[in-house]
């Protein structure tokens, strides 16, 4: 008896599909937020004026009106500005923007903020400062310097500060500030880069918190209270705790 094999079937191409409306849309509400953001920390529309109507903005950055509201809504939960129905949508204070989103600290550095780097740094090492002063980093300082050594034989030196700022966040109790050091040092190091640190003096075996301390600066590189660092030109009260929203 004869058994006919049938042939595999022939592949059809298919063309790539198209982004959805959907994600062009929050595309184009990223793009038109970030551009009215960049406009307002630019100066370009001073704190306490009023943003130019829905239909003037649709027609300056060639976008639809729901794109324009949303690109607001977006604005508004960064607390960056606010809508009122007597004056419209009013620029908020820099006081009252929420410091710490990744969105406004991203736009901030594409902006050229040459103040920015040193103000993150000077936040990380900040808030850093009860887990150096902590019980559980005295006992896990060695294991965390070992970690770093070993890392930096294998990985790149972003990466390395990125591991042992995230295993210092891992140390703090609070939730929110553990979640906000570990996204703010993800940032700093994507945007900035990292220092080579030199771990010749570093002794692994009885590493203590003021050298782990010391390992974290020179990650940094300009960090805080560096000859080099940057000139900062906005309060620090921007970055204290009392003023850690949750990202929006």
């Amino acid at each position: 008896m004869t058994v006919f094999r049938r042939p595999d079937p022939i592949p059809i191409p298919r063309p790539a599909r198209a982004p959805s409306s959907r994600k062009r849309n929050t595309n184009l509400q990223s793009r038109v937020a970030k551009e009215l953001f960049q406009r307002i920390f630019l100066n370009r529309l001073m704190p306490g004026a009023v943003l130019p109507n829905e239909m003037t903005l649709c027609e300056e950055l060639d976008v639809s009106r729901t794109v324009v509201r949303e690109a607001i809504k977006t604005l508004e939960a960064k607390h960056v500005v606010i809508a009122t129905r007597k004056r419209g949508t009013e620029i908020c204070p820099q006081d009252q923007w929420n410091a710490l989103d990744i969105d406004l600290l991203t736009w901030r550095a594409e902006a050229g903020d040459i103040a920015l780097r040193g103000q993150v740094d000077d936040y990380l090492m900040t808030s850093l400062q009860p887990v150096f002063e902590g019980v559980a980093l005295k006992q896990q300082a060695s294991k965390i310097a070992k970690t770093v050594r070993l890392n930096l034989q294998t990985e790149s030196t972003r990466q390395c500060a990125m591991t042992l700022f995230a295993d210092l966040a891992a140390l703090e109790k609070n939730p929110l500030r553990r979640a906000n050091l570990h996204s703010l040092a993800g940032f700093r190091f994507e945007m900035y880069g990292a220092t080579a640190a030199d771990l010749a003096r570093l002794d692994v075996s009885a590493a203590s918190p003021d050298q782990i301390r010391t390992m974290c600066r020179e990650f940094l590189g300009a960090s805080a209270n560096d000859a080099n660092n940057v000139e900062t030109t906005t309060n620090q009260a921007d970055l204290v705790d009392e003023e850690i929203k949750t990202p929006g």
